[in-house]
């Protein structure tokens, strides 16, 4: 045990300490889903503003779960006999190492898409972006450099300091669609 680690353990141990730490630590995912799910219903009321024909923004009921989803998906290719969304542009792991960029819903009628096909494109066509491979539902994808399991990252959207935060991932999201359109627009045909 470091030297820190020696001195954190005596604090909290002690008996007047002790009880308010637990109150913490039991309250601490509470606090993290109330941050998060703040966070990106600002970040969608913000994509909101943005008017791209036909194309509507779509935030997952429940930002906790795993693959959880904002992004802007196209009204055409929207089927609503099972609510599902074919592609969009989007964010994805909304609570740990957010992804963002060209999705495709792999379990939508895929069989007229390439996928390994519209990857290659992309690598051709958009330098900056990471080409996806089959394994993956995004086609390209760019990582924010987030990761909102980490403390240090969840700082970035306490109240007091979100309104920048909500502007870049914003802005982010807005010009990938912006640079992808044409690629997602080519495939989705296909769908």
């Amino acid at each position: 045990m470091t030297a820190y680690n020696e001195k954190l353990y005596e604090f909290i141990t002690e008996e007047e300490n002790f009880l308010p730490f637990i109150e913490l630590k039991e309250q601490y995912e509470i606090v993290r889903k109330k941050l998060l799910t703040d966070f990106w219903k600002e970040v969608e009321v913000e994509l909101k503003k943005y008017k791209k024909s036909k194309w509507e923004v779509w935030l997952d009921d429940d930002v906790m779960k795993e693959y959880s989803k904002l992004g802007f998906y196209h009204k055409d290719y929207y089927r609503e006999k099972d609510e599902s969304r074919s592609f969009g542009i989007i964010f994805e792991h909304l609570t740990d190492s957010v992804l963002y960029g060209l999705w495709f819903n792999r379990t939508a009628n895929l069989q007229n898409l390439n996928f390994n096909s519209v990857c290659n494109d992309i690598k051709h066509l958009h330098v900056t972006w990471k080409a996806g491979t089959s394994a993956w539902w995004f086609a390209a994808r760019n990582e924010t450099g987030d990761n909102f399991d980490n403390s240090s990252d969840l700082v970035k959207i306490l109240p007091k300091n979100r309104e920048a935060v909500v502007k870049e991932y914003a802005s982010l999201l807005i010009s990938a669609l912006e640079e992808l359109f044409n690629t997602g627009m080519k495939y989705a045909k296909k769908l």
